[in-house]
């Protein structure tokens, strides 16, 4: 009985070390395990953006319960319009992608997404992850779910609490939890 336990744990020490090699070499040539380049908009991005890599190491309060988000369906067409007012928004920019958005950068207060995607069938719902990149470690400021219905969704999230580092800006980026092979299309204002 000990030969076998003894064994085991020698033969489970090598599997692990090999996948942690494994990991180690996806990190160092830039691709993920199923292939995508990494930072690419369709692939992971274990890389810092260059504006956050600079940011300096003030983190903000980051405080997850006064996020908030307020959802609503604005349209039953996929083609993205606004409804947030001129003066009162300032527009960021735009991103199509089917895991992680680009990073866009906010001065605080509150965050609008416009979300435009499609219904994939019976059985999906679009999950999404709001998150502020630091040098270090990011932050998780808020996880939704929408309906699996065709449309645009705008949602509006309060961030003045992931404001942070030497630039005063707090930089997010949405993640796509479901459905990574179909595109989701994305507008943000501040």
């Amino acid at each position: 009985m000990k030969k076998v336990f003894f064994v085991s744990a020698i033969v489970a020490g090598f599997f692990m070390s090999g996948v942690g090699v494994s990991a180690v070499k996806a990190e160092e040539y830039k691709i993920d395990p199923i292939g995508d380049e990494i930072g690419s908009e369709d692939g992971r991005s274990d890389l810092i953006d260059p504006v956050v890599a600079k940011d300096g190491a003030e983190d903000g309060v980051n405080d997850e319960s006064s996020v908030q988000p307020k959802i609503r369906k604005i349209s039953d067409d996929i083609s993205l319009f606004s409804l947030l007012g001129a003066g009162e928004w300032d527009y960021l920019g735009s991103s199509t992608f089917k895991t992680r958005s680009k990073t866009f950068y906010s001065g605080g207060g509150d965050l609008g997404i416009q979300i435009s995607q499609p219904y994939i069938g019976p059985g999906f719902t679009w999950q999404y992850k709001l998150v502020e990149e630091d040098p270090v470690i990011n932050d998780t400021v808020s996880r939704f779910t929408l309906a699996n219905q065709k449309g645009t969704y705008e949602v509006v999230f309060n961030v003045r609490s992931f404001v942070d580092g030497d630039n005063k800006k707090a930089e997010l980026h949405l993640e796509k939890l479901t459905n990574p092979a179909t595109s989701v299309s994305t507008k943000w204002w501040d």
